[in-house]
C-alpha cells in the first residue's frame, strides 16, 4: 500500500521538500510517540529500565528474530555499551594472554577505530606484554583481505574487529 505521508508526518511543512538527512530526517509520528514514551518512563522509574532478565530475554529473542537464521536468544549478550563489553572480553583474556609466547600476542584492531574498541585492548597489552596493532587503512579498501594477512601470520592472540569501520561506514567483510 502507498505510504500517506501525512499520517506519518503530521506536523511536517507540506511547501517544503525533505531530502534524506539521515540524523536530521523527521520522524513519524509512531516513531515520536515511542520516544516521548520511552522518556517518560526513564523520567519516572530509570532504576527499572531493561533491567529484569525478563527484559533482556524479550531484547535478545527480538534481535535473535531480526537477524533470522536460526539466530536464538542464546546467540545474544545485551550489554550497556561497547565500551563494557570490551572490558569484559579484555578482562577474561587477562592470563591467556601472557600464555601465548612472545610475538604471539597481538590485539588487532582498525586504524582510527572508535576508543570504546581500543582502550582495554591497550590495558591488557601493557599488563599482560602484549602488542596493540592498529592496522592501517587499506589503499584498495579492501579490509577483510588485510585483516586475514594478519590473522595469518600467526601473530594474533585477539581481533577486536567491527562490521564496519565507524568513521566511514566501510564494511568488513568478517565472514
Amino acid at each position: 500500500a502507498p505510504i500517506d505521508a501525512a499520517s506519518l508526518w503530521p506536523e511536517l511543512d507540506r511547501t517544503c521538500a525533505y531530502i534524506n538527512a539521515a540524523s536530521r530526517t523527521p520522524l513519524p509520528a509512531c516513531v515520536l510517540a515511542a520516544g516521548e514514551a520511552a522518556v517518560r518512563r526513564k523520567a519516572a522509574t530509570p532504576w527499572d529500565i531493561g533491567d529484569t532478565e525478563a527484559q533482556k530475554e524479550e531484547v535478545r529473542t527480538l534481535f535473535g528474530e531480526l537477524l533470522g537464521g536460526g539466530v536464538s536468544s542464546r546467540d545474544v549478550a545485551v550489554l550497556p555499551s561497547c565500551s563494557f563489553a570490551m572490558s569484559v572480553a579484555a578482562h577474561n583474556l587477562r592470563g591467556a594472554m601472557r600464555a601465548r609466547p612472545a610475538g604471539r600476542r597481538r590485539v588487532l584492531v582498525l586504524e582510527d577505530q572508535n576508543p570504546s574498541n581500543v582502550m582495554q585492548w591497550q590495558a591488557l597489552c601493557d599488563d599482560e606484554g602484549g602488542e596493540l596493532l592498529a592496522l592501517p587503512r587499506p589503499a584498495d579498501g579492501d579490509w577483510a583481505s588485510a585483516l586475514v594477512a594478519q590473522v595469518d601470520s600467526g601473530s594474533v592472540a585477539v581481533a577486536a574487529l567491527p562490521p564496519c569501520h565507524w568513521c566511514d561506514g566501510a564494511v568488513v567483510d568478517l565472514a
